[in-house]
């Protein structure tokens, strides 16, 4: 029954990637950027025939960069690290003939303003383009939620990604 109401009743947005070419996951850590990631790319390469090129700016995390390094190989799509938002018009010129590019972001609590500073100086200026997406695990507290969300407004973020449903 739950999971019947929770598919009836959510709202399951469009295709972002046919509106804005730049996608960024953010979110705290742990709760599944990285795999949405990964799921949104194997589905546009796969399904979609779509040319996708995948950004991390998670530098921070022990073997971040080596997951993300194993997935882009086998779905043969290229990869590589962002250290500071000045880089985005580069890298966006490099891939401007690629549909799709998706920037994977460090968690951060952004707690204090150091989390804060540190995740706006990774973010593409204001005049780009982008589709930034919030990634929530549905296994955390509605309060921890309701947080994280509140905090995450300072990225402007435009949906929503649930994840671990199965697992709550």
């Amino acid at each position: 029954w739950v999971a019947r109401f929770i598919m009836t009743n959510t709202e399951v947005t469009g295709h972002a990637a046919d509106i804005v070419k730049l996608h960024l996951f953010m979110g705290p850590s742990g709760h599944g950027k990285t795999t949405s990631l990964i799921k949104y790319a194997s589905h546009l390469v796969m399904h979609e025939r779509k040319k996708v090129a995948v950004l991390t700016a998670d530098h921070f995390k022990v073997g971040a960069i080596e997951q993300l390094k194993i997935f882009c190989q086998i779905l043969n799509v290229p990869l590589e690290t962002v250290k500071h938002s000045i880089e985005f018009e580069s890298l966006l010129s490099k891939y401007v003939q690629y549909d799709a590019i998706l920037v994977d972001y460090p968690g951060l609590s952004l707690k204090n303003i150091a989390e804060i500073d540190q995740l706006r100086a990774l973010m593409p200026h204001r005049d780009i383009a982008r589709h930034t997406h919030l990634v929530l695990a549905s296994t955390s507290k509605d309060l921890d939620l309701y947080e994280s969300a509140q905090r995450y407004n300072v990225t402007q973020f435009q949906d929503l990604v649930m994840t671990k449903i199965e697992e709550s």
